[in-house]
């Protein structure tokens, strides 16, 4: 039950919740705790709080004190003389040693705070490298406002010391004390919001992981649906280059089949346009040779007989040419002159006899030439037939190096293939590497943020058992 007769103190608890305004408190129970001194009674609230009644002020003590805000202290009243004011330097050097002990605590906690930053930076840098900068920037940011206030509190510090050194009333004193222990407890509660933030920012650093392993998870999945993708579609060509292989196999095996059909073919016609014409010449030679002996044997009994005819006729007018010889002298000359003229007759018809043998002779040699000339067109006809076999021998070898093409496209995506299945197995390989380090920076992290908890959690005690000894110091009587 609350006592307006008594004089109340703020606990750790009252002094955050008046510092940092995070009690949860009402406006009318944080004005009531912010008149708690630790000095004054608690009846005085009601000469500085003209707008609450006694009711209001005990109902607001008792809840103060339930909620672990203020406690009753003993006061001692002493006389003046009681208070020695010769050493003016005692408040002075309560100040500077919890000073010390907050500046300690304080470096402590950034010194372990940088080195489970430095530790935890070192691990992420190649995962997450633009959030850790960002978070570095914004950390040098927060440290410089941070430094630039904790100076200005210091400084405020050091002229509330000066000042209370200046002063030689009680009360100012007392006010010079009040401000450095404010100052202090600023201070104090600066060191404790570095640690929050420090434990917020590892917050923001756990979800930056965990953003960027899933991105990468995600990048891993795209590359594997990716692979698949261009797996199934070599897959695919392969098999159209299969069938197109095998069925440029048949065809070269149905053109090397058709060549030898047409090479065979060709070397028989060959060969039988060969004998034909070898037997149809050496038939037309035989039969020229048969016919031209023939007609000279005809030719020449036909001149025998003429020749015989003729010498008969010489032989017959011979004599009688030598019986008229004795009758007509006149008559001799006569028949002689037709005896040449039948000479000469006799000389036109040999000349025209042998002219005639010469003629058939000659015919004979035209008919055996046209021979010779048919058997060389066929000759001519069967090297055209060998032209175009050699043409459609060109034209399997082209058959068969686009054959040899294609089956070295196919070695060439049958590597292709073998490549892709290494990168996949690289990648799933990778993705479980990861997942492990991964793993095992979740919980490097995880024990980091304990440290970290662990170290912050120390450190606020630390603050609070200050904080008490602070106003327990304060509250306790001087001798």
């Amino acid at each position: 039950m609350a006592d307006l007769s008594v004089t109340y103190s703020k606990t750790p608890k009252g002094l955050r919740a008046r510092s940092s305004f995070i009690g949860g408190l009402s406006g009318k129970l944080f004005k009531v705790l912010s008149f708690i001194d630790g000095m004054s009674k608690a009846q005085t609230i009601l000469l500085k709080h003209d707008d609450i009644n006694e009711e209001k002020l005990l109902d607001a003590l008792a809840k103060l004190e339930s909620d672990g805000y203020i406690k009753p202290v003993l006061v001692n009243i002493f006389d003046d003389d009681d208070w020695d004011f010769g050493d003016n330097n005692q408040h002075i050097v309560v100040e500077e040693l919890a000073t010390d002990a907050i500046a300690s605590i304080a470096q402590q906690a950034d010194e372990s705070l940088a080195q489970v930053e430095a530790e935890r930076q070192n691990k992420l840098a190649e995962q997450a490298a633009e959030v850790t900068n960002a978070k570095q920037a914004e950390q040098a940011a927060q440290d410089k406002i941070i430094e630039a206030e904790k100076n200005q509190q210091k400084e405020a510090l050091i002229k509330a010391i000066e000042k209370a050194k200046a002063e030689t009333k009680v009360d100012e004193q007392i006010k010079a004390e009040r401000a450095a222990v404010e100052a202090q407890r600023v201070l104090k509660l600066e060191a404790l919001a570095k640690v929050k933030a420090a434990q917020k920012q590892a917050e923001v650093s756990a979800k930056a992981i965990e953003a960027a392993k899933l991105l990468q998870q995600e990048q891993i999945a795209q590359n594997l649906a990716e692979a698949k993708a261009a797996k199934i579609r070599l897959a695919a060509e392969d098999k159209e280059k299969s069938a197109a292989a095998e069925q440029a196999q048949i065809a070269l095996e149905n053109a090397r089949i058709a060549q030898q059909f047409e090479i065979e073919k060709s070397a028989k016609a060959k060969l039988t346009a060969q004998k034909f014409a070898e037997t149809k010449a050496a038939k037309l030679r035989a039969e020229v040779e048969a016919k031209d002996k023939q007609k000279l044997a005809a030719a020449a009994d036909k001149a025998r007989i003429e020749n015989a005819k003729i010498a008969k006729e010489i032989e017959v007018r011979r004599l009688e040419k030598a019986a008229l010889t004795a009758q007509k002298a006149t008559q001799a000359e006569a028949e002689q002159m037709r005896m040449m003229a039948e000479f000469e007759a006799q000389d036109k018809l040999q000349a025209a006899a042998a002219q005639l043998a010469a003629d058939k002779i000659l015919q004979a040699d035209d008919e055996v030439r046209a021979a010779e000339n048919q058997a060389e067109a066929k000759l001519e006809e069967t090297k055209r037939a060998e032209l175009a076999i050699a043409a459609k021998l060109k034209i399997i070898a082209k058959a068969q190096a686009l054959a040899a093409a294609e089956a070295a496209e196919q070695a060439k995506a049958i590597a292709a293939q073998q490549a892709i299945d290494a990168i996949l197995q690289a990648d799933e390989d990778a993705r479980l590497s990861m997942a492990t380090q991964q793993a095992k920076n979740n919980e490097n992290s995880i024990q980091a943020n304990s440290d970290a908890q662990a170290l912050a959690k120390a450190g606020q005690d630390a603050v609070d058992r200050i904080l008490q000894a602070e106003e327990d110091a304060r509250l306790k009587p001087k001798k």
